[in-house]
């Protein structure tokens, strides 16, 4: 992975080099960190990614700097961790490189025209959008903003990352499926027509193939750079699609419609709810094997093993009993497994919360 990660280093100087006195030149950092090759993705974190902060300052006073570089701490995948922290200090100190060599700059033709030059600014700052503690998604945003003596354009940077004993960056056809655009494009268009005099509903032309995102509370984000599609005073654009859990719909009749979505893997289907009970629920085997999981029935205790091909993820649901491994540990999901004809049911939150798939509704 080094070799790979040091090209998308080189790649990032090339367009950060671009950056000049009047702003930064917007780049989606999501397309900086791919992985070399597809694992699965459903090791669970044993606690919350959490961040150790780094601080750069300028060797100048030509530029003031706030800059707060994050380092992530407690992912399962170190070698990933290692790189990505790598890449996040790397890039913030190609940014003060930069700014300082314009600030120098803009003081010597300051200084030939016979002006007072007045000091640049900039500012690296970090969000931590998701921990990894629920659904083991770490979502990261970095903004890096310059001031010139007027207006900024900042650039606004986002990782998210399946954290797992291989680590994967996520992406939006996992969390949506392969026809991500035409329903992330629909809810965009709709938040724009609703809300005309903030946005320029002609510029937008649809999202990108590596449109920026994070995850936060159970929602993508979508994000836009700052006047791409919105006045300036707007800021940088963002469109909340929820990644719905159907156990949290009530009401909603005898049977629902969901798409499952596992580490490329999709699965249609229609979800029961048992009478008497709340809870929507789906035929463990036939979903699990559609997703890439194994299963094994022990018919002594009436019991289901679930297990990633590589066994690297292993939980056991056990018939009539609501007590589900998630994270080493043991929780209710408001349902117990039942079985019915001959086929063992659980909760559709197995899936999202346990396994770590992703469902939406069908339309």
């Amino acid at each position: 992975m080094r070799q790979s990660v040091l090209k998308l280093s080189v790649a990032f100087s090339l367009c950060v080099g671009a950056i000049g006195v009047g702003g930064i030149v917007p780049v989606s950092a999501d397309t900086l960190f791919s992985p070399v090759k597809a694992v699965p993705i459903l090791a669970k974190l044993s606690q919350a990614v959490t961040i150790q902060e780094q601080i750069l300052t300028s060797k100048t006073d030509l530029l003031s700097t706030n800059i707060r570089v994050p380092q992530l701490a407690g992912m399962l995948d170190m070698h990933y961790q290692e790189e990505l922290n790598w890449i996040l200090l790397s890039h913030a100190q190609q940014d003060l490189a930069n700014w300082e060599q314009e600030a120098a700059s803009a003081s010597e033709q300051a200084a030939a025209d016979g002006y007072a030059f007045r000091p640049y600014e900039l500012y690296i700052s970090y969000a931590l959008k998701s921990d990894g503690a629920d659904n083991g998604i770490v979502s990261l945003v970095v903004t890096t903003e310059g001031f010139t003596g007027g207006t900024s354009a900042p650039r606004v940077d986002t990782y998210t990352i399946r954290n797992a004993s291989e680590a994967t960056r996520v992406t939006l056809p996992e969390l949506f499926g392969t026809d991500y655009k035409t329903i992330i494009d629909a809810q965009v268009r709709k938040e724009i027509s609703a809300n005309p005099d903030q946005y320029f509903a002609d510029d937008f032309k649809g999202i990108g193939e590596e449109q920026s995102f994070h995850v936060e509370n159970n929602e993508a984000v979508i994000v836009f750079q700052k006047y791409s599609i919105a006045p300036g005073y707007v800021g940088s654009p963002e469109f909340r699609l929820a990644l719905d859990n159907p156990s949290t719909s009530e009401g909603a009749g005898s049977s629902d419609a969901f798409v499952i979505s596992l580490n490329g893997k999709q699965k249609a289907v229609v979800a029961l709810t048992e009478e008497g009970s709340k809870a929507a629920i789906l035929p463990l085997r036939e979903v699990a094997e559609a997703l890439g999981l194994k299963i094994k029935w022990n018919a002594e205790n009436r019991s289901a093993e679930v297990t990633t091909a590589d066994s690297s993820f292993k939980t056991t649901v056990v018939t009539g009993k609501d007590a589900y491994s998630v994270n080493q540990k043991t929780r209710s999901l408001g349902a117990a497994p039942i079985l019915m004809e001959g086929k063992l049911y659980v909760p559709v939150r197995f899936f999202s919360e346990v396994v770590g798939a992703t469902i939406l509704f069908s339309e």
